[in-house]
């Protein structure tokens, strides 16, 4: 998730279970060493916003790809992170980059051409037939 502030932008990777699975939460946060797990009503959510943090996520699904849609919208995330994170000022030019992305994400328009500009070249789209 690319979180808008002010001037600048957080980033922040988030799994939200129903209450039940918290135990699935918990294991994930302490199988990676990363993260915090918070309850919101019936919901938990395991959240890492540290940036340190993050790049063992995006670490994890470089390595291992999601699918579907969900992969499009993870390259969009990596892509915004490295420009935001490439540059200690944060210029206008970065911060108009990062928007337009912010702005794709979670759309109903897909750009199945990011895949293979942005994908590691071992990265396949895998569509199961149903």
């Amino acid at each position: 998730m690319l979180l808008k502030k002010q001037d600048s932008y957080g980033f922040k990777f988030q799994i939200q279970l129903h209450i039940d699975d918290i135990k699935v939460l918990h294991y994930i946060q302490s199988t990676l060493g990363v993260g915090k797990v918070y309850l919101n009503g019936s919901a938990a959510q395991f959240v890492v916003t540290n940036s340190k943090d993050l790049a063992v996520i995006l670490d994890i699904f470089s390595r291992y790809p999601l699918n579907t849609t969900k992969l499009l919208n993870f390259l969009d995330f990596k892509k915004a992170y490295e420009i935001y994170k490439s540059s200690r000022l944060k210029s206008s030019d970065i911060l108009e980059q990062v928007e337009e992305i912010r702005i794709g994400m979670n759309s109903l328009i897909f750009n199945f051409s990011l895949l293979t500009k942005y994908a590691p070249t071992e990265c396949k789209v895998r569509v199961t037939p149903y």
